[in-house]
């Protein structure tokens, strides 16, 4: 009865979940294909186990050795709790705790990618449509969260064999004092690396060997140097973040020493208790202090936005793009100089990463990869922003065979000097110009007639210049391709055309096989009746037929009427959208669709309701 009721429950809660949230996850299930969540996407977010991984075992996830690498999510309990986990484990299983063990596995298995599980994140979906496996150690909590509860019921109840406890629990101390002395041994080599140079310099040289080294040697020395210092901050004893989860441990294993030598039987659940209350607040005060600040830091309007607002009537009719921006601000500012979260959230509000130009109103361009469909990851990706000093390679011979469907798709680009970078980045800008790009930001200057420099006013908090420009040749969402050019090959083919094509304010490349090329006109004019998310009304005169270009996602759920009748959208320039205008005086609406709807009214007609 009660296994039924548990179940019943369970099916219940997720017949619920699905009604709640069903509404919310259907469209993501309906556009999935479109987007970069490919099996190629989960494969390279796979991450093979390492040492460092396991590290949360031990030490709180906030616990991370630079370069090396951290720990992850659903691994740490606390000391006392993981022994008694393990406890329970050796000492009294049930079927109970070894179906709670299990599920620990297997989640474990997905969480490191490995055989079997690996293929399931690589193929089967919706596992191979997620990446960065780790996260699925959140889930873990759960079931180690009973074996350390069914373990502590037991260890109370007093249904323990005390020699053989006694006995892993003195292999567990000799474990406990290797990682004291390895932690004080590891003390003493930061210290000494953080006070000399010269063994740092001696470090770098054993490392680097004969292979070659992109920035000047200088730049590696502080990386390492501000390394080294990270490492001291987190792994110093004398700092109460780490010396308090470090000393848990022998405290832990003395509080069960002292338990099975019967001298807190008693009191061994109110201080066991207590133990695990005060290493969670621990925990926590450690995390806010160092991974949280203060949200009026991002309530405050960035100068970048206030300089581009003041000579903008309205943000919604062009976009903004950065150009290496995550990578400028760490060689030129993180590399040389540690930041505190205080001191960090403010340079990333001003210099808008991950996404802080939502906020004020601002669309840019270059946003995290996965807000993009698939054909915006292929053209922004490869194209435009290629990571690191990579640019993409029109003349690559991978380029007819590669899927292009990963996120940095190292086999079509090549590794260049910055000057060579930056060449690359403007040679960019008629591309810029097409998808609307009228401002680019950067802590690189960018020399070109066709931008022109915005001066920016002091900003005390970015440690370095910002460079903002104006495009002067920037296209505007709505326009009138003089010289369409139409398309029917593959999309390898036409990626590599768009790179090669100079200006997109006379060539639109359109994908359709037998369309109207379209004719000269005199009269052009459009007028913009209304404009806003997922709706645009037009007017436009045209003495013959032209291709109108309309600047926005050429995603599923747009729909495009001339004079209130329904007319085909293709693809223009690869990721935006296109129609073709009989001549005279025409209204045109553009309209984003909710996908469940149309689903929903396709399968109406189709059943005939």
């Amino acid at each position: 009865g009660a296994r039924f009721r548990s179940a019943t429950g369970l099916f219940l809660i997720t017949l619920l979940a699905v009604v709640i949230g069903g509404r919310q996850v259907l469209p993501s299930a309906f556009l999935i294909d479109l987007t970069i969540r490919t099996s190629a996407y989960a494969i390279e977010h796979a991450e093979t186990p390492g040492i460092f991984n396991l590290m949360s075992l031990i030490f709180p996830n906030y616990v991370s050795l630079p370069f090396w690498g951290w720990g992850s999510d659903g691994f740490y309990v606390g000391p006392l709790l993981l022994a008694v986990a393990v406890l329970g484990l050796f000492f009294f299983r049930t079927h109970t705790s070894l179906f709670f063990l299990g599920i620990y596995a297997v989640v474990l298995g997905f969480s490191f990618h490995l055989p079997i599980f690996s293929w399931i994140n690589e193929h089967l979906p919706p596992f191979s449509r997620m990446g960065s496996n780790f996260r699925w150690m959140v889930i873990n909590a759960f079931p180690l969260a009973y074996l350390a509860a069914s373990g502590f019921h037991k260890l109370t109840a007093g249904e323990i064999d005390v020699s053989r406890a006694r006995r892993l629990l003195k292999f567990t101390g000799w474990g406990i004092a290797l990682l004291v002395f390895f932690v004080l041994v590891l003390n003493l080599i930061l210290y000494k690396l953080d006070a000399s140079p010269a063994l740092r310099q001696s470090l770098l040289d054993w490392y680097f060997g004969s292979r070659p080294r992109v920035f000047p040697p200088e730049h590696y020395l502080g990386v390492l140097a501000l390394g080294v210092k990270s490492a001291i901050s987190t792994f110093s004893v004398l700092k109460w973040s780490f010396a308090v989860p470090l000393l848990l441990w022998p405290a832990a294993y003395f509080l069960l020493k002292s338990f099975f030598g019967g001298k807190l039987k008693k009191n061994f659940v109110v201080l066991a208790i207590s133990f695990a209350i005060f290493n969670l607040l621990a925990v926590y005060t450690a995390q806010y202090k160092i991974k949280l600040v203060n949200r009026d830091i991002f309530l405050q309007e960035p100068v970048l936005v206030s300089e581009i607002k003041k000579r903008e009537g309205d943000s919604g009719i062009f976009r903004l793009a950065g150009f290496r921006i995550g990578d400028s601000v760490f060689e030129k500012i993180l590399s040389k100089k540690s930041l505190k979260p205080a001191q960090l959230a403010p340079l990333e509000r001003e210099v808008l990463v991950n996404n802080v130009n939502v906020y004020f109103g601002l669309a840019r361009l270059d946003g995290a990869e996965y807000y993009r469909s698939l054909r915006h990851n292929r053209l922004l990706n490869n194209i435009v922003f290629p990571p690191g000093l990579k640019i993409f390679d029109p003349g690559s011979l991978n380029l007819k065979t590669s899927k292009l469907d990963k996120i940095e798709n190292d086999d079509i680009l090549k590794l260049v000097s910055s000057e060579e970078k930056v060449k690359d980045f403007l040679s960019r800008l008629p591309l810029l110009s097409m998808l609307n790009v009228k401002y680019i930001y950067s802590l690189d200057p960018l020399i070109d007639p066709r931008l022109a420099e915005v001066t920016l006013p002091s900003n005390p908090d970015v440690p370095a210049p910002v460079y903002l420009y104006e495009n002067k040749k920037v296209q505007p969402r709505f326009y009138f391709a003089e010289e369409p050019s139409f398309f029917t090959g593959s999309e390898n083919d036409l990626i590599r055309e768009i790179s090669l094509t100079k200006d997109f304010g006379k060539k639109a490349i359109i994908e359709c096989g037998d369309c109207e090329p379209g004719r000269f006109s005199q009269k052009k004019e459009i007028s913009v009746r209304q404009y806003e998310n997922g709706l645009a009304k037009l007017e436009v005169n045209v003495d013959n037929g032209l291709w109108l270009v309309f600047g926005e996602s050429n995603y599923p759920g747009w729909t495009a009427k001339i004079d209130g009748k329904e007319t085909r959208i293709y693809p223009a320039n690869y990721i935006l959208q296109a129609v073709y205008v009989p001549a005279g005086s025409r209204e045109i609406e553009f309209k984003y669709n909710d996908i469940v709807k149309l689903k929903w009214q396709k399968l109406k007609q189709k059943l005939g309701i």
